[in-house]
């Protein structure tokens, strides 16, 4: 068995990005890449997380930039949801009313 490093990361060419990941749910994950290669790295908490995104950074480590997409939607009226049930729900039926928005997860 070899004690030595079983990969080194160039930190110089390197960008990180925070993402979701499908190692571990709930995990706080973010990539790190050099170019070539590309590590997952996951943290137990977001704590944890921010202090090493905050100490890679410090270090001269680029964040990747997240392309903005703009929608067509312009109003909230231009949206369709899913109700509760996975029906859609057309906000445009709404227009000229009184509402509250409430964005809750149910399980």
């Amino acid at each position: 068995m070899s004690s030595g490093p079983s990969a080194i990361i160039n930190l110089q060419q390197g960008v990180l990005e925070t993402a979701e990941c499908e190692c571990k749910s709930g995990s706080f994950c973010f990539t790190l890449s050099d170019g070539k290669l590309k590590w997952v790295l996951c943290a137990y908490n977001s704590k944890t997380q921010i202090t090493w995104l905050e100490a890679l950074s410090n270090i001269g480590i680029k964040f990747r930039e997240e392309e903005f997409e703009p929608t067509k939607e312009t109003t909230i009226y231009d949206f369709t949801v899913n109700d509760i049930d996975g029906h859609p729900l057309f906000l445009d039926q709404y227009r000229d009313k009184v509402c509250i928005v409430v964005n809750v997860a149910s399980y």
